[in-house]
């Protein structure tokens, strides 16, 4: 019921901001932003989610990932070092 009330809130912004001639990029990030306002529960979800698809799409590559959150850390590293036997430094 929650998420019905949140999903119609963002599309009915989204309709009166695009009706007054707001800009769409601008305004699909206000009506995320009131879904995630909203459900702040989705986030967790979205989150975790989001890691998981990485984590698969690196085992993918032959990457074992045992903690989601390394994906995350990874995702921010600009200098990657290995030693001989592959650990990363």
């Amino acid at each position: 019921m929650i998420a019905a009330i949140a999903i119609s809130m963002g599309v009915i912004f989204f309709i009166i901001n695009i009706i007054y001639g707001s800009d769409i990029i601008a305004n699909l990030i206000y009506c995320i932003g009131i879904l995630v306002a909203n459900i702040p529960e989705g986030l967790q979800i979205t989150v975790t989610v989001s890691m998981a698809l990485s984590a698969k799409k690196m085992a993918a590559r032959k990457v074992l990932v045992k903690n989601l959150q390394s994906v995350e850390t990874l995702g921010c590293t600009s200098c990657i070092c290995s030693d001989k036997t592959g650990t990363l430094t």
